[in-house]
């Protein structure tokens, strides 16, 4: 008769044990986020909210080409393009600057030109101070206007 009780205590405790970690699972199928603090709002629809998001983002970005002063790796690639870019910062402070991380090189790049012969022209003015300069395409940032 002990033995029998045991038993049926031993089938009902692993029962609890598996069938009470899902009642919190299924609880939280709601889903409605409720996010506190935060100005969430939510349709229902997530799909044509990502697609948003990534119109927004696409819209940001325009081809263009800019002017690469540097692509570094190894240990000094860091601090090689921290220096370029005060150097150059400090005689061309209003130009764009873009620092880049392709592995595994870091690349300097300076400029943003809608036209290949804009960023050309400038890279013939550079080629003094930056002997490597040479003109890449690319994504473009837009800017605010100031």
């Amino acid at each position: 008769m002990i033995f029998v009780a045991l038993q049926s205590m031993h089938t009902s405790l692993l029962v609890f044990l598996f069938f009470f970690p899902t009642l919190g699972i299924l609880a939280q199928l709601d889903s409605t986020p409720v996010l506190k603090g935060a100005d969430l709002q939510y349709s229902g629809n997530l799909e044509s909210q990502i697609w948003a998001f990534k119109e927004t983002q696409r819209n940001q970005f325009y081809k263009g080409y800019s002017v690469q002063i540097l692509s570094a790796s190894g240990p000094t690639a860091l601090q090689d393009l921290s220096v370029l870019k005060q150097t150059f910062l400090q005689k061309y402070p209003k130009v764009p600057l873009n620092e880049i991380w392709e592995a595994p090189n870091w690349k300097l790049r300076v400029g943003e030109f809608r036209s290949r012969f804009n960023a050309a022209v400038y890279r013939q003015y550079l080629l003094g101070e930056f002997p490597r300069a040479y003109v890449v395409e690319g994504e473009l940032r837009k800017r605010s206007k100031r």
